[in-house]
């Protein structure tokens, strides 16, 4: 990773959303066996400090998920209908599928 790649994401906030682009390599040491080297990392939208995302997995009522429509697909009942590009179902998890 360049500096300037470095300088662009150090200041990140969670859930911030960004593209990254690179060169996938084979790593025994990875888990899934697999690492990207990243050459470059678009943000998408940063999201403020004084207005952050919650992201934790607690009891929102129906009018919070209403207005965070984003944050209900993360919980395990509609996460685990989503699968990634290759197919593979994340298994109510989330989208993180860990």
């Amino acid at each position: 990773m360049t500096a300037e790649t470095f300088e662009t994401v150090k200041g990140l906030t969670q859930e911030s959303s960004v593209v990254v682009t690179g060169k996938v390599r084979a790593d025994k040491r990875a888990p899934g066996g697999y690492e990207l080297d990243v050459e470059h990392v678009e943000v998408v939208q940063r999201v403020p400090e004084d207005d952050p995302f919650p992201i934790s997995l607690k009891e929102h009522g129906t009018d919070f998920l209403m207005e965070h429509r984003h944050l209900w697909v993360r919980t395990p009942a509609p996460g685990g209908n989503f699968a990634d590009s290759r197919g593979n179902y994340q298994g109510g998890t989330g989208l993180s599928g860990r």
